[in-house]
């Protein structure tokens, strides 16, 4: 249906034109009407109609005038004039402003009509123009896409070696590799499913949580593969934190589409097409440590690599400890200490002291780079490593490695959940905004830039309540508000909280507080 705004300062002519024609049966709806221009401009700006009918001589200014101070906002919109002045000076402006019809007053019914119609026919063929132009980019886009994704095959595959010949083509697929960073992506079902099927999914995870804009492509080593490679491209506006929040975000997607834990590897940010194939490296690095920090776990190779930066050599005890507290794996860490104690009590004295010096001193760098209050007991590093060497118990020492392991670990893990919390705030400020409106869950997704399942399940894990539960919570208390203030019907406050029927409105009330509303109004 096209939306159809009518402006005329005569309110017969208003009336007879919104009922003496049947809209409906010509693709047409009358989603606003004016009796002045000024009135017109506010209507116009709010509804963006797809037809307005307007006359020209009005009171306080002329409908062309009128049409002028609103050409901002309806560039694609079509306009019928109506004017009982021969005014050639009239009819020219009104040709400059892009008038489709030009109709002569007094008119009859079937002339409306006919100017309708034939608007109706423009509208219809410019859409259609409008579609082919948008199919024909969308498929050029998917097209360089596909290009710039058999490229990086290609490089990955070591059967592209030319970088300038490379670039030459991502300079004609306008793929700028000039900051981007790479995540391998491990799942079980992989193997189950088409490889195309499997990339779509992934495809649709990316596009929905990734909180910036940058394009991305996937890459697959082989056809029997369980890891998919995606490529994001970045501006240097995109901050680290940007990225891990996104792919915490990722991670919840892809666990609640493929229905299972994923495993994800993250390179380091790379600078030109040349490092592509030394990231999707680390990538699967990264990605490998998932038999540390465990399935479902977002593992980065600065983390991974940080670690085995400082020290020559890391015990794999001290490694498995270590990937699970930068991953935030509070499900695994006690499994993980028991068995590096296991190992610790058999151990002589000074290799236990020199085991927890060196875990404590990658924890307080640790604290240090991800900006986190350091444990009091750990801010004297240098008296805190005389202390450990002077101890002569072991479990003592085992004590302090557990301490500082859960305390580290905790935090990661605090700083990924408030990415959720966040989420579930901004959609409860969403709705205490808007609850007077008809909402849906794809209203609040759509604002929170997220599929629907999926701020279903992050609200209902942090509030323990579903939306509607929520929805219809504040809606209710309103209401009972407004029932104590006694100003208006219950009729009335239903609709003025989100309610359009009084009877669902009643049962929802009766459910939340015991009583009906004309029971609590008399209490």
């Amino acid at each position: 249906m096209y939306k159809v705004i009518i402006i005329d300062d005569e309110e017969l002519v208003l009336k007879g034109l919104e009922q003496m024609i049947d809209w409906k049966s010509l693709g047409c709806e009358i989603c606003a009407s004016a009796l002045s221009a000024e009135e017109g401009i506010e209507k116009i700006r709010k509804f963006v109609p797809d037809i307005i009918i307007t006359d020209i001589r009005m009171k306080s200014m002329t409908g062309l005038e009128m049409l002028e101070q609103v050409a901002d906002c309806i560039s694609h919109t079509k306009v019928i004039i109506m004017t009982a002045y021969r005014n050639f000076e009239y009819a020219q402006t009104a040709i400059s402003l892009g008038v489709s019809d030009f109709i002569l007053k007094p008119t009859k019914v079937e002339h409306i009509k006919s100017a309708v119609v034939k608007t109706v026919r423009q509208l219809d063929e410019m859409h259609k123009s409008m579609d082919a132009v948008e199919r024909l980019e969308e498929n050029n886009m998917k097209l360089n896409q596909l290009r710039v994704e058999k490229l990086l095959f290609d490089i990955f595959m070591f059967k592209a070696f030319d970088v300038k010949s490379i670039q030459s083509k991502l300079d004609e697929y306008t793929a700028d590799f000039s900051d981007y960073f790479v995540v391998s992506v491990n799942g079980n079902s992989f193997l189950q499913e088409n490889v195309s099927e499997t990339a779509a999914k992934v495809r649709k995870v990316f596009k929905n949580k990734l909180l910036f804009e940058n394009d991305f492509y996937i890459v697959y080593s082989n056809q029997n593969t369980d890891i998919s490679v995606v490529v994001c491209l970045l501006d240097k506006n995109t901050g680290a934190d940007v990225i891990r929040k996104s792919l915490v975000s990722v991670d919840c997607g892809m666990r609640e589409l493929f229905g299972e834990a994923v495993s994800m590897g993250v390179s380091k940010r790379g600078s030109g097409i040349e490092k592509i194939h030394e990231r999707i490296c680390e990538s699967y690095q990264a990605l490998e440590h998932k038999i540390y920090t465990g399935e479902g776990m977002v593992n980065f190779y600065e983390d991974i690599n940080s670690m085995m930066y400082d020290y020559e050599y890391i015990n794999v005890y001290q490694e498995q400890i270590f990937s699970c507290v930068v991953s935030g794996n509070k499900k695994r860490i006690d499994e993980v200490l028991k068995r590096a104690e296991e190992y610790l009590l058999v151990q002589s004295l000074k290799e236990v002291q020199a085991f927890t010096a060196d875990t404590v001193r990658l924890y307080y760098m640790y604290y240090f780079k991800m900006k986190a209050s350091v444990p009091e007991e750990m801010i004297n590093f240098d008296c805190l490593k005389d202390m450990i060497y002077n101890s002569s118990h072991k479990e003592e020492l085992i004590d302090l490695i557990n301490s500082f392991s859960r305390d580290l670990v905790n935090k990661i893990y605090n700083y990924n959940s408030n990415i959720l919390n966040d989420m579930a705030e901004d959609i409860i400020k969403y709705i205490n905004e808007n609850f007077i409106h008809s909402i849906t869950r794809d209203d609040i997704a759509k604002h929170v830039h997220a599929s629907a399942s999926y701020v279903s399940t992050v609200f209902k894990k942090v509030t323990g309540q579903t939306l509607m539960q929520y929805i219809n919570s504040v809606r209710i208390n309103e209401a009972k508000r407004l029932l104590d203030e006694g100003k208006y019907s219950r009729q009335e406050i239903a609709g003025m909280v989100g309610f359009n029927d009084y009877a669902y409105f009643s049962n929802i009330f009766k459910k939340h507080t015991g009583m009906s509303p004309s029971k609590w109004q008399k209490q």
